[in-house]
């Protein structure tokens, strides 16, 4: 297995973190919204994304190193949209759509459950599609139910259904201090090490569809490679 390690560099200081509702001493539900968003930004011209996310996903597509500093996000790779095949417009719309997503969650105290409804109907995906990629767009959703205390997670299509054991998804989180974690996973026989930065404030059960069962706190963002996941807001109930 080869093994690429992904390493951010995370800054931290106390405007970092979101100032979320603080944790209640009686609650019995807690709704949040996570979303998460590919870390390929497109425009009328092209493509810009990390180098090594650029060979991984078109590695047969030659491209420009730049430096450019796109809504406070760094891009190092740029390929012109006019380099672009059908079958890449294709694959890059596949990639969008599956990545751009908001997902709305609800942990229930009392069941020890989690529900989450994912939804795929990003505004600036749809106009994207429509104005440059020039592909249609459907909307779509789903819904994860993670039960833990009968170490269930299911995951509900519209037109198929599949259930796991909590152990068989969950990911181990290696903490490098309080709030500032990595966790491995294999895409595509390739290892990656992600970031996960926890927040101090929030509930350990508060953490979108990677599924952690050592974290102390809540997870208020998710960085990959190829996607970044945010926490957007909480209420306890």
């Amino acid at each position: 297995m080869n093994k690429i390690l992904i390493f951010c560099c995370v800054f931290v200081t106390l405007e970092m973190f979101s100032q979320f509702e603080e944790k209640p001493f009686n609650y019995k539900k807690i709704n949040f919204v996570y979303e998460t968003k590919s870390n390929y930004f497109i425009d009328e011209n092209g493509i810009y994304a990390d180098s090594l996310l650029i060979k991984l996903d078109f590695p047969e597509i030659k491209f420009r190193t730049v430096n450019k500093l796109i809504e406070n996000e760094n891009y190092n790779s740029f390929i012109p949209l006019k380099n672009l095949n059908e079958a890449n417009i294709k694959k890059l719309c596949s990639i969008l759509y599956h990545t751009n997503q908001k997902l709305i969650g609800e942990y229930d105290l009392e069941k020890n459950e989690t529900n989450f409804r994912v939804e795929r109907n990003d505004e600036l995906t749809k106009k994207i599609f429509k104005n440059i990629l020039k592909e249609g767009y459907s909307n779509f959703f789903y819904r994860i139910v993670i039960k833990f205390s009968k170490d269930k997670i299911h995951f509900n299509y519209p037109s198929v259904n599949y259930t796991f054991t909590i152990n068989e998804k969950a990911k181990n989180i290696i903490m490098e201090n309080q709030l500032i974690g990595r966790f491995k996973e294999v895409v595509n026989n390739l290892e990656f090490s992600n970031l996960a930065l926890l927040n101090i404030n929030l509930d350990s059960k508060i953490m979108p569809d990677d599924i952690f069962t050592n974290n102390s706190y809540g997870v208020e963002i998710i960085k990959k490679l190829n996607e970044t996941t945010i926490l957007k807001s909480v209420k306890y109930y």
